[in-house]
């Protein structure tokens, strides 16, 4: 009977351990996948500056194999005069059509000694030099013109290669997401994947406004006609000037007196007092 007992005590502690045991495990196993996910997060968010340098010069290396030409944004200014305006402007507004360019900007005015436009040309940039000479050929002379070329190339490929960088951390982020577990391990990866993709967002608008500008080119043209005879307005016309600018004097001059309207009421009140005083003294010499 002794011996049946001490049996069933050691299996019974056998057993205390065995659970223990797998407690313990579990416990071990959460803690280290708790650990990883921690590590992973460290890992997407704090590389070591050597190795985020690597990453970006090994990508910079990639996309400049695959970058054939250099980025050059072109623009040009250019300040002409013409013998008609009219027939002038007809003739730019078809050089742009066929050049597959377009207006983006145009102010157009005339004063007594000159008809004027500022236009804001976009054009191809393969087409640039063939438009800026075309142009130049209507012109009765060419007063100023300059063509300024910035190379952009640089920046693109920083961009370029940041932007790769970035999408793969997101990627990494998105993998850690789906190992997260807790509510406090999703809302810190989701907040991390906000920041990065508005990082990439603004990195992607900025490469798209460097391929706007670098495909096509942007001319500022001024062009004006010079009159031989300028507009000098007539006897009459000038009578109808000054009616008019009289008017306009007179209903300011009445405008005015109502503005100092306070003045009027103390003056009103001095005279009401002045002749009360005299009347008053009047009678009392009487």
């Amino acid at each position: 009977m002794q011996s049946i007992k001490l049996v069933l005590l050691s299996v019974i502690i056998l057993a205390s351990i065995s659970c223990s045991s797998t407690s313990f495990k579990q416990s071990d196993e959460a803690e280290a996948k708790s650990n990883a996910i921690s590590e992973y997060a460290e890992q997407a968010t704090d590389a070591s500056p050597s190795e985020e340098a690597g990453a970006v010069e090994k990508n910079k290396s990639d996309i400049l194999n695959v970058v054939e030409t250099t980025k050059i944004i072109k623009t040009g200014n250019l300040n002409i005069e013409v013998e008609n305006y009219q027939t002038s402007i007809v003739t730019i507004r078809d050089i742009i059509k066929q050049s597959q360019g377009y207006i983006s900007n145009e102010e157009e005015s005339h004063s007594s000694y000159q008809m004027y436009n500022t236009l804001t040309i976009r054009v191809p940039k393969e087409k640039f030099d063939d438009l800026l000479s075309k142009i130049e050929k209507i012109a009765l002379s060419v007063n100023s013109k300059n063509v300024n070329m910035q190379d952009v190339s640089e920046e693109y490929v920083d961009l370029t290669t940041r932007l790769k960088t970035k999408k793969e951390v997101e990627l990494r982020y998105l993998d850690l997401l789906k190992q997260a577990r807790s509510i406090n391990e999703i809302l810190s990866v989701e907040n991390e994947l906000r920041v990065i993709r508005e990082e990439i967002e603004a990195k992607e608008g900025r490469v798209k406004f460097l391929d706007s500008q670098v495909g096509y080119s942007t001319l500022t043209l001024y062009v004006y006609q010079q009159y031989d005879n300028p507009y000098e307005p007539g006897f009459f016309h000038k009578i109808s000037k000054a009616i008019g600018t009289g008017w306009e004097g007179i209903k300011m001059f009445v405008i005015g007196i109502f503005y100092i309207w306070p003045f009027w009421v103390i003056l009103g009140a001095f005279f009401i007092w002045l002749r009360w005083f005299l009347k008053k003294k009047k009678n009392n010499k009487k």
